[in-house]
């Protein structure tokens, strides 16, 4: 995926929020738009081992080159490391 292709991703995720992300903030960061950034008050810790279980359906990241996602709920913040 080009890195025009990965902002424009963020962008419909943006409207069109996946299941318990209503009114989450996604944007992308980096030269090459490879970072994800997803920030929402409901991300808790749990959502997130769920996210990195493969519990939770979201797309495949990684495939799209995104090397990392950044989730945040303002008082924490996790980065999963898709380089791995």
């Amino acid at each position: 995926m080009l890195p025009e292709q990965r902002r424009a991703f963020a962008v419909k995720l943006q409207k069109n929020s996946p299941a318990g992300y209503q009114g989450a903030v996604f944007t992308t960061t980096g030269d090459f738009h490879t970072s994800l950034s997803i920030q929402s008050d409901r991300i808790n810790g749990n959502m997130v081992r769920a996210l990195m279980s493969g519990e939770k359906p979201f797309p495949d990241f990684r495939a799209m080159g995104f090397k990392h996602v950044i989730l945040s709920n303002g008082r924490e913040t996790w980065d999963i490391d898709l380089r791995n």
